[in-house]
């Protein structure tokens, strides 16, 4: 099966009255190299829960931005890919429908048992003001 998705890396930076993050994705398309730590061109600043094999991706359903909407709407226009520092927001793949140990394959040439390629659904629940 096949689901729309967009791809985002980040660089590192500082932010005034906070410590320097890589929540601040472009988006990217064509070809990227994803790695056991991540995509290229991504960057991490807090190693200890961000990046690495186990959480080499960071995807976010694009249908959950309408619940923020919602609840926030008075900051709706912020609520849009990549707010929440994703690298894979996608539409059709929600709890609803993924589970843990489910894999996917991305680009040709994924090996479905290495870590890389395994999409691990968590949502970063920060969010800078910038």
């Amino acid at each position: 099966m096949h689901y729309p998705v967009n791809v985002f890396v980040g660089k590192i930076r500082d932010y005034a009255g906070s410590r320097p993050s890589a929540i601040d994705k472009i988006q990217v398309d064509g070809e990227l190299q994803l790695g056991d730590l991540g995509l290229d061109g991504d960057q991490q600043a807090e190693k200890k829960i961000h990046g690495g094999p186990d959480r080499a991706l960071c995807h976010y359903p694009r249908e959950h931005y309408a619940d923020w909407i919602r609840d926030f709407p008075q900051q709706a226009e912020r609520f849009c890919a990549p707010a929440f520092g994703e690298n894979l927001s996608t539409t059709g793949l929600t709890e609803q429908n993924v589970y843990i140990g489910d894999i996917f394959r991305w680009g040709r040439g994924a090996d479905p048992g290495h870590p890389a390629a395994i999409a691990v659904l968590q949502a970063q629940l920060s969010f800078c003001d910038q």
